[in-house]
């Protein structure tokens, strides 16, 4: 008999659903973990690409007479037309003067990228136009062969040839307090004119990219790494860990739509010359303009509070090349500094402070040494994914398009399992793949105080806790370590990475029906954990099989 076949509870992060993380044992399904988040969240996925909640906030995507969509004028539309994808669910629409129009009314601000299928009838193109309270953005296409007319007050254009005549036309901007959306039909001058044109599956997104479309009938749609579903990270791994964090906060509006002063530096938003972490074209490029320059980006107006934060970011750049990040406040004094050395991939890079003095500014640029103007004409870096939260580490990306962005707390937990735990002897055995701080491993409680029993980890050493104190600390926990606390009245052992590290001969045991990972009802300083692996068994393992669990 092996020793996973004594246990009660196994839990292998592979299989979840909203709201719920699937235990491998018992089969019943008893030992299954419900779990919430109250947001959307990202994760890194198993081609090693970030992973982002996907939305289409169109509430009618292909239904052009249905909800908010209008046709102006004595224009109309022909439905059940031979579509892109070899359906009929295309639409004819027929503008019978110029400047009839398809209308969508809207209210909407911050980053979004509008895409919608068009195909060319007796007009020969297209103009898409939001109609915002600061600037207008307007996209005009020639749908004869699929080119840019003319664009203005956009951030980025793009053109898809699909075939048979049909073209993915997307136009990305940065929504100020916008109305409607408008099409027209165009002449390949960009004037408009009557006639007609197809069209099909509408879709409107946060971001600088046109993701996979998705359909919507009455209501936007959200999908992928949404509210209360489960993460199985790949970060560093070929297998998933199940990622539980705390609630934190990108206070910066802007996390891809890089603003700031730029000093001897282009930017260019939605380069083809890389993808970014994402697997997108949706990186920002940095191109160093002069020599001996000192290039950097200035972001200003960091809203921030508390005495410590992080600043992280996604960049890639040449092996070898440097790249600092500045922490600084209104005046650019100085707070925090550090210069990475780049290795030719995309590098998550981090930067931790505590302050006296909390910082407002932030810069990131292409030096070779902090204290002299450098940088070498045409040097190139590319950035994604800018954050700074409260906290000394840094955790999952949160995507910002106009305005700060909280991702709600990680919540895992089983209850009334009282048969599954073991209520007056058992072992916990977690194998970890990622932590941060003080941080909550597994709990066996009633979600009070007076009844707990916690495997946790306490300044980098593991440790175990209950109701009736701390019963010690020791040994140094590896992101990649394996634990084991097996638990007995007046026989309590603790194992890690196979060594005996902690025993107890004088603790009792409280009542246990619930199982909380990194989470308690009840107790507090929940951080980040990742788990690749928790098992419960109903008996104390003997010491020889606890080394031979926890083993690495």
């Amino acid at each position: 008999m092996s020793i996973y076949d004594k246990s009660s509870l196994v839990l292998i992060p592979s299989g979840t659903k909203t709201g719920k993380v699937y235990s491998q044992k018992p089969v019943s399904g008893d030992g299954d973990f419900t779990f919430t988040r109250s947001s959307a969240a990202t994760r890194v996925n198993a081609d090693g690409l970030v992973e982002k909640e996907t939305q289409n906030l169109l509430e009618y995507s292909n239904s052009f007479t249905s909800g908010d969509w209008d046709d102006t004028g004595s224009s109309f539309f022909t439905s059940g037309q031979s579509g892109y994808d070899g359906t009929n669910n295309a639409w004819l629409f027929t503008a019978t003067s110029a400047g009839e129009r398809i209308q969508l009314n809207i209210s909407k601000t911050g980053v979004h990228t509008l895409s919608t299928y068009f195909k060319k009838g007796t007009a020969d193109g297209v103009r898409m136009r939001v109609d915002s309270l600061g600037t207008d953005a307007h996209f005009y296409v020639n749908l004869i062969d699929g080119t840019q007319i003319s664009a203005s007050g956009e951030i980025a254009t793009e053109i898809n040839d699909i075939g048979s005549g049909w073209y993915r036309v997307v136009l990305t901007s940065n929504w100020i307090n916008v109305s409607n959306i408008r099409i027209y039909p165009i002449n390949t001058s960009g004037v408009d004119v009557s006639g007609t044109i197809y069209i099909q599956d509408a879709q409107l997104e946060q971001g600088l990219v046109a993701r996979d479309y998705i359909e919507t009938t009455t209501t936007a749609v959200e999908g992928g790494i949404t509210d209360n579903v489960p993460r199985l990270d790949y970060t560093d791994s070929s297998c998933p860990a199940l990622l539980l964090e705390p609630q934190r906060t990108n206070n910066l509006s802007h996390s891809e739509y890089h603003q700031g002063f730029l000093n001897a530096v282009t930017r260019t938003y939605n380069t083809t010359d890389t993808l970014s972490p994402e697997g997108y074209y949706n990186a920002v490029k940095y191109e160093v303009n002069a020599n001996n320059s000192d290039p950097y980006v200035r972001i200003l107006n960091i809203p921030t509070s508390g005495n410590v934060a992080t600043f992280s970011l996604y960049v890639k750049g040449a092996s070898g090349q440097l790249f600092s990040m500045i922490m600084g406040r209104d005046g650019y004094e100085e707070l925090g500094y550090e210069a990475f050395t780049l290795d030719g991939t995309w590098q998550r890079l981090t930067l931790s402070k505590t302050f006296t003095t909390t910082p407002t500014t932030l810069t990131i640029g292409a030096e070779f040494s902090h204290s002299s103007d450098d940088g070498v004409l045409g040097q190139e870096y590319y950035v994604y994914g800018i954050q700074v939260e409260e906290g000394s580490y840094a955790t999952s990306y949160i995507p910002t398009y106009g305005s700060s962005v909280t991702r709600v707390e990680d919540s895992c937990l089983a209850t009334g399992v009282s048969d599954i735990v073991g209520q007056t002897e058992g072992t916990i055995f977690l194998e970890l793949a990622g932590f941060d701080g003080n941080t909550h491993l597994v709990t066996l409680g009633d979600g009070t105080i007076s009844n707990y029993l916690m495997l946790y980890i306490s300044s980098g050493s593991l440790a175990w806790l209950s109701n009736s104190g701390l019963t010690g600390s020791a040994g140094s926990v590896t992101a990649s370590s394996k634990v084991a606390l097996a638990y007995k009245e007046n026989d309590s052992v603790l194992y890690l990475d196979g060594n005996q590290v902690l025993t107890d001969t004088s603790n009792t045991i409280p009542s246990l029906p619930n199982i909380y990972l990194n989470n308690n009802a009840t107790l507090s300083n929940v951080l980040r954990l990742e788990t690749k692996q928790l098992a419960l068994f109903k008996t104390r393992l003997t010491n020889a099989e606890l080394a031979a669990l926890t083993t690495i």
